[in-house]
């Protein structure tokens, strides 16, 4: 099962042995235990952190907003662009590599290495570098490439106008995020049962202590080094952002 192989991936052997180390406990059916409960506290703190982290209602719209206004001023500028600077836009894109997967529709024309010139047919024909039909390729990709990007920045704000109308109106306010409180009164409780004791803290101009080293050690690679770890701990362990 998916939730079983993620289980497994959670923790490498060294941040395991660390854990234990930390929790010392010295009984195997104990750490065992408590190391099942720990990924399962981890594996839900993923999942609320990312349904956290989804943008809302008003969020989006404003979002939509500033990237459709950001559109209508680029669709401006291309359209009164005056005709050198498209000129010199064109032949940048004209010699920009072909690309046949996003492309497939500007396929660069076959043409031998040699071309017989045969304008003048009184006279024997004569090789010339087959540079003529490619120029004239090129010339031609470079003005497609251009009115191309132009239309997808109109079809772009087309799709950002309508993903607006499509929002509706906000719904109720999202919580506080809580993520992070959840885990760390998870991760007491786990404390407890595998040790017998709440977990304590000590506060020296900052708080430190086994518990809050375990739960950075759970939780940093997915909440990362700054998630308010400390105010977290503290709430868990006295109730209060008050320091012990």
């Amino acid at each position: 099962m998916v939730y079983e192989i993620c289980h497994s991936r959670i923790f490498t052997a060294e941040e395991e042995a660390e854990i234990l180390q930390i929790i010392a406990v010295e009984d195997p059916a104990r750490e065992r235990r408590f190391l099942e409960r720990l990924r399962g506290v981890v594996v839900r703190f993923q999942m609320t952190m990312h349904d956290e982290q989804r943008s809302t209602i008003p969020q989006k719209r404003a979002k939509f907003e500033i990237l459709e206004n950001l559109l209508k001023k680029i669709d401006h500028e291309l359209e009164t662009m005056d005709p050198d600077s498209r000129e010199d836009i064109t032949q940048v894109a004209s010699a920009d590599p072909y690309n046949p997967q996003w492309e497939p529709g500007l396929k660069r024309p076959e043409v031998p290495r040699f071309m017989v010139d045969t304008d003048d047919r009184a006279t024997k024909p004569k090789r010339i570098p087959a540079s003529r039909q490619l120029k004239k390729f090129s010339r031609s990709l470079g003005g497609t490439r251009f009115l191309l990007a132009k239309y997808a920045i109109k079809q772009l704000r087309r799709w950002v106008i309508r993903a607006q109308k499509k929002l509706g109106p906000a719904k109720r306010g999202r919580p506080p995020q809580r993520a992070l409180d959840t885990a760390a009164v998870e991760i007491r409780d786990a404390w407890t049962e595998a040790t017998g004791k709440e977990p304590t803290l000590a506060f020296d101009e900052q708080t430190y202590g086994r518990y809050l080293k375990l739960t950075k050690l759970a939780l940093r690679r997915f909440a990362g080094e700054d998630a308010g770890f400390e105010t977290a701990c503290r709430r868990a362990a006295y109730g209060t952002n008050d320091k012990a």
